[in-house]
């Protein structure tokens, strides 16, 4: 959303003939110029898929793509395009369609650039990154790594440990370049990627480089069910990990010929999305001019926007607000012909999106002031405009203040974020005998039927993320 550039009539007497439809005109040229942003874009898809119905925010994500199937990719792809895939690509794999799932995520993985958050960049994050939704929409670490780590899902839940090891490597270039630009404020993030790169490895027959990833897992804070899985490895394959030497217990013993294993993913509750918030502009100053957080104002900006806010031409700014998102607590839970597996949660998305957010919140207040700065005086609103051009200061006041009031509420601030990311990941892991069973995960009051065909030695991965 861009408010475009005021043009007033040159000609005072024409202006005297056609006030009111001049002033009219402004107020229309600016608020036609709006749109509702991302997360309007969104709303609908992420509805649909909040209250469980995968189908219909599918159909929704279609409409906001452009094309009317999940086959298609959108003949002109713009700013959102990425993101949009990758919202799709998620709804996909919530119905099983892994295959679909995949081809999004990797399209988008292309496309998407990851925010730098080095220290000699925050300068620009404030005007650029947090300002402008025409750009290519820039993903926050933890999406960055999601991201290889939900395609590996779709892998794993096929069987398919070819494609799942070639997103395992993806994940470990992603995971070397996130650590170098983030100051290692991205390790409690690796713990569950690189469990499922572990089972990646081990589900393709390469097991000493299973243990590695479950040795990475563990150093970057372990999930739930790192142990049993560890455990389980080390008695069958005879592979070490110094890392691991703890665990050479009596639960080590010779494997049974005839037991295979299970891993559930269930993916539930929504992660928080942003909304565009309205903020008074004199909280916004303060909160946008401390000089220890990121992209903060400039002293230069501070007092240019105290200015305007003493002469009452900026009243408003609008900034990305985060928003609670659906969580279900800890109701998930999941067995197998009524043995209860081992379960916990390996990561909440939830938190690393406060977390992101609340560091850059200053930087996006700062971005907003910015914006509604640069356009006011490149339109040249307020009250010497529009006194040159009436040869009336209480005239001009008026139009100053209608053209910011109109401005300000057509400033569309960027609300792009991957909102239907799952808010928690659960992981469950037990062994079986060989043979097919029925595994049932319950989230909430809802629950799910899966079948699984366990073979000797093997693992089997069954993914849930329809109920949310």
């Amino acid at each position: 959303m861009k408010a475009g550039r005021v043009r007033f009539v040159a000609d005072s007497r024409t202006y005297q003939r056609r006030r009111p439809r001049s002033v009219i005109s402004v107020l229309l040229a600016l608020l036609v110029t709006g749109c509702g942003g991302y997360m309007a874009k969104t709303d609908g898809l992420r509805k649909a898929l909040g209250t469980s119905a995968p189908n219909d925010a599918l159909a929704e994500a279609n409409k906001a793509l452009g094309v009317d199937k999940a086959e298609a990719l959108p003949r002109k792809p713009n700013a959102d395009t990425p993101l949009l895939l990758v919202e799709r690509a998620t709804i996909l794999q919530a119905l099983g369609r892994y295959k679909e799932s995949s081809r999004d995520f990797q399209i988008a993985d292309k496309q998407l650039d990851v925010l730098d958050l080095t220290d000699d960049a925050t300068g620009k994050l404030a005007k650029y990154l947090f300002s402008d939704d025409a750009t290519i929409y820039k993903a926050a670490p933890y999406e960055k790594l999601l991201l290889n780590t939900v395609n590996m899902i779709n892998y794993l839940a096929r069987g398919e440990s070819s494609g799942a090891m070639v997103e395992a490597r993806r994940f470990l270039v992603n995971r070397r370049y996130l650590e170098r630009i983030t100051d290692n404020r991205a390790k409690s993030m690796l713990a569950l990627g690189s469990y499922l790169c572990g089972i990646a490895f081990e589900m393709g027959g390469e097991p000493q480089q299973a243990i590695r990833h479950y040795g990475d897992a563990l150093d970057a804070g372990g999930v739930p069910v790192l142990s049993e899985t560890v455990a389980s490895l080390m008695s069958r394959k005879r592979v070490q990990d110094g890392r691991f030497a703890g665990l050479r217990t009596a639960k080590n013993e010779e494997p049974v010929s005839d037991i295979g294993y299970v891993l559930v993913i269930v993916q539930a509750g929504m992660t928080p999305y942003k909304i565009p918030e309205r903020l008074p502009i004199g909280a916004a100053i303060v909160a946008s001019s401390d000089p220890n957080r990121r992209g903060a104002l400039s002293p230069a900006d501070q007092r240019r926007a105290q200015r305007f806010a003493l002469k009452g031409v900026l009243k408003w700014v609008n900034y990305p607000k985060l928003v609670r998102g659906i969580s279900r607590g800890t109701q998930v839970s999941a067995d197998v012909e009524g043995q209860r597996l081992l379960a916990g949660v390996a990561f909440d998305a939830g938190v690393a999106a406060k977390t992101h957010h609340d560091e850059y919140k200053a930087g996006m207040i700062a971005a907003a002031i910015v914006r509604l700065l640069t356009r006011a005086i490149a339109g040249g609103i307020g009250e010497a405009a529009g006194k040159k051009l009436t040869n009336s200061g209480i005239a001009g006041l008026l139009i100053g203040l209608a053209v910011e009031g109109a401005m300000t509420a057509a400033d569309t601030p960027d609300t792009r974020s991957w909102v239907t990311l799952p808010r928690r990941f659960w992981l469950a892991y037990g062994h079986l005998n060989a043979g097919e069973h029925l595994v049932r995960v319950r989230v909430g009051n809802q629950a799910r039927m899966r079948k699984i065909a366990i073979k000797p030695g093997q693992i089997s991965v069954v993914n849930v993320s329809d109920i949310r």
